[in-house]
This record gives structure tokens, C-alpha cells and sequence, in this order.
């Protein structure tokens, strides 16, 4: 009677060595989208600081918007601008506004075929403007403010030529 069994009665039932496996698996994969889920909101990329362009869904108006991008990608971009009772244009690589009473220097940050960026330092203050002339925005070097509108600024039209 002393006799082992062989026939295996004190192991475990290979179902449950399965079942072991799945549970360890199954755990490991809950731990990791967990993770996932818990790191999502912090790994979307910050809200850049010029407005995105919206997608277009009239394939025509998207067609002309493309031709109109190569038209103004291939002029120059302009570096004078007319403003009530002031200029601001780029004179000796720095972005000059100039009233009767003020001039203001500023320092060229950023100028793609969309906007211009520039920094003021004296009174740490961003500025951007769309390269076609428009609203001037501002904003403070803490980066916090949301941007207000300034002034308004256009190109000014070529003078004709002299016959």
C-alpha cells in the first residue's frame, strides 16, 4: 500500500497550467492599455500658436485654394505695410512700426507663407499678422494671454509707373 501512484494524480490537470497562461497574458495586457488609456490626454501634442486651416470638402474650392497657395508661395513675400497714420516694415533685419509720436523695433521669430511672427522686447510682447496684410494680434511673452486684436494693416499698392 506503500506504493506511489504513477499515474500523475498529484499534479496539476493541464487545463489549469492553460488557464494559467491566459490569466497571466489577459493581466498583461489589461496593464498595458490601462497605461495607454492613462497616458493619452498628456501625450496629445499642445495646441500650436497659429490657427490650424480647416479641411476643405469642396474639391473645387480645395483646388482653387491650392492654385492660390502656388500663386502667393511664388511672389515675394511683402515687407512693408501700411496702417492707420503709421508703417511697419522690415528695415535692416528688424521689423520697424512707426507712428508720429512712436517707433517700435521688433524681432522677426517666425515668417511662413501664412503669418509672420515677431517679438518685441522692450515690452515682451509677441505680434503676428497674416503675410497678406490684416489684424495685427498681440500677445505677452508668458505665453498665458490669449492673442487681442491690435491694429489692422494692409500692403500698399504699388505706386504707377511714371510715363
Amino acid at each position: 500500500m506503500d506504493e506511489e501512484r504513477k499515474d500523475g494524480a498529484g499534479e496539476r490537470p493541464k487545463m489549469f497550467s492553460n488557464m494559467t497562461a491566459w490569466l497571466g497574458g489577459l493581466t498583461g495586457l489589461i496593464v498595458a492599455v490601462t497605461g495607454l488609456i492613462a497616458v493619452w490626454p498628456h501625450a496629445k501634442q499642445a495646441e500650436p500658436v497659429e490657427d490650424a486651416a480647416k479641411p476643405v470638402e469642396n474639391s473645387d474650392a480645395a483646388v482653387s485654394t491650392d492654385a492660390a497657395a502656388a500663386d502667393a508661395a511664388a511672389q515675394p513675400l511683402p515687407l512693408k505695410y501700411k496702417a492707420v497714420g503709421a508703417t511697419f516694415e522690415k528695415v535692416d533685419g528688424e521689423w520697424v512700426y512707426a507712428s508720429a509720436n512712436e517707433e517700435t523695433r521688433y524681432t522677426e521669430v517666425s515668417r511662413t507663407d501664412g503669418n509672420t511672427v515677431v517679438f518685441d522686447p522692450k515690452r515682451e510682447v509677441y505680434a503676428r499678422w497674416p503675410n497678406q496684410g490684416g489684424k495685427v494680434e498681440e500677445k505677452g511673452a508668458d505665453n498665458q494671454a490669449e492673442w487681442e486684436d491690435s491694429f489692422d494693416i494692409w500692403v500698399p499698392k504699388p505706386a504707377p509707373p511714371a510715363e
